[in-house]
């Protein structure tokens, strides 16, 4: 008997902890969008307005509250049955990402920029909501694919198992 009330104590503990560390303005956008008609532009909005609160999280230094904005953007990924030509024009261009800026060119390749020799390349696809990438020296992938969470006009956010990466489109 008291094992069982140590147990669903030590569960109620744990699940508030938990909790605790999601920030409000998160539960807040996810019961909105709870509510939103269904969709994927409602999927599409709450995703864009995550990206927005992470921005600001981590500016503010909130380690545990960007971190909680990773694991909720994992769960809503772009559908498996995305439009992966759709997506692939979406990827062209010049991207900025945490420590290097690259270039998705039309023809299946990529770039980190500044261009040149030397420089890491190689070549890309989406199927379906999956980005899979190759290094120019291997006819292998050199990475597990990663699944697409948002791309748009201004934002490329995709995750592999553990992390989730962002890459906003250069400006020229």
């Amino acid at each position: 008997m008291i094992r069982r009330y140590l147990s669903t104590f030590a569960f109620v503990f744990l699940a508030s902890t938990l909790l605790a560390e999601e920030p409000k303005e998160l539960m807040k956008a996810r019961t909105e969008y709870q509510h939103a008609t269904p969709g994927e532009a409602a999927r599409s909005a709450y995703v864009t307005q995550l990206t927005k609160l992470r921005d600001e999280f981590v500016h503010a230094n909130k380690t545990a509250a960007w971190q909680a904005i990773d694991a909720e953007m994992i769960r809503n990924p772009v559908p498996k049955n995305a439009d992966s030509k759709a997506l692939s024009n979406l990827l062209i261009g010049q991207w900025k990402g945490a420590q290097h800026e690259y270039l998705y060119k039309k023809d299946g390749l990529w770039t980190m920029i500044p261009e040149g020799s030397g420089v890491l390349h190689g070549r890309w696809r989406i199927e379906g909501n999956q980005i899979y990438s190759w290094l120019a020296f291997s006819r292998r992938r050199t990475t597990e694919p990663h699944t697409l969470i948002l791309l748009d006009g201004k934002n490329l956010v995709c995750a592999d198992k553990v992390s989730v990466f962002y890459e906003t489109r250069v400006e020229k």
